[in-house]
C-alpha cells in the first residue's frame, strides 16, 4: 500500500514499482502456455518483493527516505534527485539484462543459453558490480546463472519452474526489436504486462483513492465520447494517463518521488476566467468546483496584470482566480467521487466561454 513515508528511499521506489506491477492477464500464444506465463509472472513479482525487502542484494544503499512536495521541482533537492536516479539505474540495468537474455537466449533442455552475453546484454566493464548484484539477487530466488567466461555464454536455469523460459522469450520479443528499448517497452516487461493494456493502473488508483470500481473509466469516457484524445505515458520514472482536447485536459500522475505518489491534476482550462467571472449563471456543481478549487486571495501579487489582480468575491470570500492553475493534489480520499462530478460540470460549460 502506498503511503507518504517509508523506512528508506529504495523502499519508497520499490513499493511504487509493486503498485505498477500488472495483475496476471495471460494472452494466447503458440509458444508460451498460460502456465508458462503465470510462472514468469510469479517470478517477476517475487523479484520486486525481494528488492522491497532486501534492497542491499541489488546493491541499493538504504539511504533515508525523502520526497518532493507536489509543487516542488526536482532541482530543489539535487542530492535526492541523484539518489533516485542511482536507484532507477540499478533497477533498469537488472530488467534490461533480463530482457536482453530473453530476446537473444535460446531454450535448450529447459534452460536458457545466451551466447555472446557481454556484447548482447550490454554488460560493460563499468557495470561489473551491477552484473554481480543482479546475479546475487536472482540466485536468492533459485535462478541458476552461470557465465562461461571463455565462450561468453550465460546459462540460466530455474529450479522452481523450468517452463518459464517460453513466456520469458514471449515478453522480451513483445517489447524489444533488437534496436533500443523504449521506456514503455521496458515498463511492460518490468511489470509483466503481457497484453500491454495499462488500464489496470486505473483500477489500482481507484482502490488507492477508495473510489468505486470502474469509476475513473466512466469519468474519462464522458470526455472520450465527446472526441477527447487519451494516452498512456508509461515509464518507471513516472507514469501518467491523460485525456485532453484543445480546451482542457486531465491527468492522473504517478511519480514515486512525490510525497503523494498518485495525484490528479487539470492540465489547462481555456476560457476558465470568463466562466468563473460568470459564476452566477453556472450550474451548482460548477459553482462548487470553483469554490473548492480556488484558494483565498493572499495578496501575493502573482496574478497582477495591468495593475489589476485576478480575484472574485463569492459568498464573502475573495478567491484568487490564478490559483486554479496551481498544481493540486486532488485531496483524495477527502474529495471523493463528488469532486469529479463538479469537474465535469465546470468543463462542460467551458465551450461557451473559450
Amino acid at each position: 500500500m502506498l503511503r507518504e513515508n517509508y523506512e528508506n528511499l529504495p523502499q519508497r521506489i520499490s513499493n511504487m514499482c509493486l503498485f505498477y506491477f500488472s495483475p496476471l492477464n495471460t494472452i494466447q500464444s503458440e509458444g508460451a502456455s498460460q502456465q508458462s506465463q503465470a510462472g514468469l509472472h510469479a517470478l517477476f513479482e517475487s523479484i520486486w518483493m525481494k528488492i522491497a525487502d532486501e534492497p542491499e542484494l541489488l546493491g541499493l544503499e538504504p539511504v533515508p527516505d525523502d520526497s518532493y512536495m507536489l509543487i516542488q521541482s526536482a532541482n530543489r533537492k539535487p542530492e535526492l534527485n541523484l539518489q533516485i536516479h542511482q536507484i532507477y539505474y540499478q533497477l533498469t540495468e537488472l530488467f534490461s539484462m533480463l530482457l536482453y537474455c530473453g530476446y537473444y537466449g535460446e531454450i535448450c533442455d529447459e534452460i536458457m543459453l545466451v551466447k555472446n552475453f557481454k556484447k548482447r546484454a550490454r554488460i560493460k566493464i563499468k557495470n561489473k558490480n551491477c552484473f554481480f548484484n543482479n546475479v546475487r539477487l536472482l540466485k536468492s530466488l533459485n535462478l541458476d546463472l552461470d557465465l562461461d567466461q571463455k565462450s561468453d555464454t550465460l546459462r540460466i536455469g530455474c529450479q522452481d519452474d523450468p517452463k518459464i523460459f517460453a513466456a520469458w522469450k514471449l515478453l522480451s520479443n513483445q517489447n524489444f526489436s533488437g534496436d533500443k528499448i523504449s521506456e514503455s517497452g521496458l515498463f511492460a516487461f518490468m511489470f509483466c504486462c503481457f497484453d500491454r493494456n495499462f488500464d489496470y493502473l486505473l483500477r489500482k488508483a481507484e482502490k488507492h483513492w477508495h473510489l468505486q470500481p470502474m469509476f475513473l473509466t466512466s469519468f474519462f469516457m464522458k470526455f472520450i465520447e465527446q472526441g477527447y484524445q487519451y494516452e498512456w505515458n508509461c515509464s518507471i520514472f513516472g507514469t501518467s494517463f491523460t485525456v485532453y482536447n484543445d480546451i482542457t485536459g486531465f491527468r492522473i500522475q504517478m511519480q514515486p518521488a512525490k510525497i503523494q505518489q498518485i495525484y490528479f491534476r487539470i492540465n489547462r482550462i481555456i476560457g476558465s476566467v470568463k466562466a468563473i467571472m460568470d459564476y452566477d449563471h453556472l450550474s451548482s456543481e460548477a459553482q462548487e468546483f470553483i469554490r473548492t478549487e480556488l484558494a483565498d486571495c493572499s495578496n501575493c501579487g502573482h496574478c497582477m496584470k495591468n495593475g489589476k489582480k485576478k480575484s472574485i468575491y463569492i459568498q464573502n470570500r475573495e478567491l484568487c482566480i490564478g490559483s486554479l492553475w496551481m498544481v493540486r493534489d486532488g485531496g483524495f480520499p477527502f474529495r471523493g467521487e463528488k469532486y469529479f462530478d463538479n469537474i465535469y460540470a465546470f468543463v462542460s460549460a467551458l465551450p461557451d466561454y473559450s
